[in-house]
């Protein structure tokens, strides 16, 4: 009768302890599973980020595309300018020459301290600045040097304005390749962000399966026990 009393004390300490083990365990798998959904939820807000930030990078490439393809027009234009002012310079001293000649001719009977006066003209203002002379001039050839050196002028104006634009151009390119290259540095981050959350989250799955088998055990070793102390104080 003694000896069947202490195996029912026995059992129902063993009892006992499974009963202190098994609330332990039901916190740690609780505690498992909510750590699990929260790093879940932020590898959800860590991909999301990521998908903001493609979706950044794209533009700002796509932006980058757009500015490079101005870039070259511009060029162009300035290349066809630049042609067209060379054209224009040409033709405007072409004019200077011809109209030079032309009153070298009409005064080549004449003083030759005037001839010596226009022939030392050196510029188009400066010849044209010789009232003595001005009126000489035929009015065709007064147009058309006006013209050329309008003309000149609207090149030379037109250029400029140019490389103004495609100096823009290359600053706001500068500063698209200085956010890509931001942005890009964002989504390396991110995936490494990333990548480390999906370690953890595997690694904490691993723990919970772990913690859960180690329930489930303790919970039949806790039936076997309590079938074992039952049989044995029923047998007592």
């Amino acid at each position: 009768m003694i000896r069947g009393k202490k195996i029912l004390g026995a059992l129902l300490t063993f009892t006992l302890c499974f009963s202190m083990v098994i609330p332990a365990q039901a916190d740690d798998i609780s505690d498992a599973k909510k750590k699990q959904q929260e790093l879940e939820q932020q590898k959800n807000t860590a991909e999301a980020e990521k998908s903001e930030l493609s979706s950044e990078l794209d533009s700002i490439v796509s932006k980058m595309e757009k500015t490079q393809s101005d870039l070259t027009a511009k060029e162009n234009e300035i290349n066809d300018a630049e042609t067209e002012l060379v054209t224009a310079k040409a033709n405007e001293d072409d004019q200077y020459q011809t109209m030079k000649l032309r009153i070298k001719y009409m005064y080549e009977n004449g003083s030759n301290e005037f001839l010596e006066i226009l022939m030392e003209a050196n510029s188009i203002a400066d010849l044209l600045n010789k009232a003595e002379y001005i009126n000489k001039i035929s009015k065709c050839d007064r147009e058309l040097l006006v013209e050329y050196e309008d003309t000149r002028k609207d090149v030379e104006n037109r250029e400029n304005a140019l490389k103004k634009e495609y100096a823009k151009l290359e600053s706001l390119q500068d500063e698209l390749a200085g956010e890509q290259a931001n942005v890009e540095k964002l989504l390396a981050d991110k995936n490494i962000q990333i990548n480390n959350l999906t370690s953890e989250i595997s690694s904490n799955a691993d723990k919970l399966k772990q913690l859960i088998a180690e329930a489930e055990a303790a919970e039949v070793r806790r039936k076997e026990a309590e079938a074992t102390a039952a049989a044995q104080a029923a047998q007592a």
